[in-house]
């Protein structure tokens, strides 16, 4: 018996319906993905710029300045800045500092403390002698290689220990040093400056 055109047109339509019934819940759940990886992307945007921020927090460097200088305080400075940078955002030197003195060169650190003297305490300085102390915050290998009991090997772990940890604080801190004992230590107090 064959099938009548009107349930033919009935069948063929049904047929129709559903595949376009299946095409359309299928785009709206590509939506949802799509709406979603939107979504993911933005939280990612998110985690990146808070992680840039952190970076930006990281490298600020807060630096104590005082002596002959026109707004003597604490200042907060960026990584890679120099003495010369921060005693510009002092208001400059005064009449009566000494910039012989000061190594303007010098990169900062943070929890640094820039003190300019004024000229008639650095000659009173002058005349009492030098301070060759070895600064072991700033000092490069050939200088620490050039302290007793320390060779090249040692002079790299000081140096890194400072830019994984930041600057010593205290001369004691040095015995964080692997092969740095109480007697290479007494050996060195006299001849390094934490400061």
């Amino acid at each position: 018996m064959p099938i009548q055109p009107k349930w033919l047109v009935f069948i063929v339509s049904s047929v129709i319906l559903i595949f376009i019934a299946i095409f359309y819940l299928s785009n709206e759940k590509e939506e949802g993905i799509v709406i979603e990886s939107f979504a993911s992307e933005d939280a990612l945007e998110e985690n990146r710029s808070s992680e840039v921020e952190q970076e930006e927090i990281s490298t600020k460097l807060v630096v104590d300045v005082k002596g002959e200088v026109r707004e003597p305080g604490v200042y907060e400075m960026e990584e890679g800045d120099r003495v010369k940078d921060v005693i510009a955002t002092a208001g400059g030197l005064s009449e009566g500092a000494d910039s012989y003195s000061v190594n303007l060169a010098q990169k900062l650190y943070d929890e640094m403390v820039v003190i300019v003297p004024n000229k008639e305490n650095s000659v009173l300085n002058q005349a009492k002698g030098h301070d060759d102390r070895i600064r072991i915050n700033q000092a490069s290998l050939n200088d620490l290689t050039s302290l007793p009991g320390i060779g090249e090997q040692k002079a790299q772990q000081i140096i890194q220990y400072r830019e994984e940890n930041g600057p010593f604080r205290q001369v004691e801190d040095l015995l964080e040093i692997s092969g740095i004992g109480e007697k290479t230590l007494d050996k060195l107090r006299e001849l390094i400056i934490v400061h």
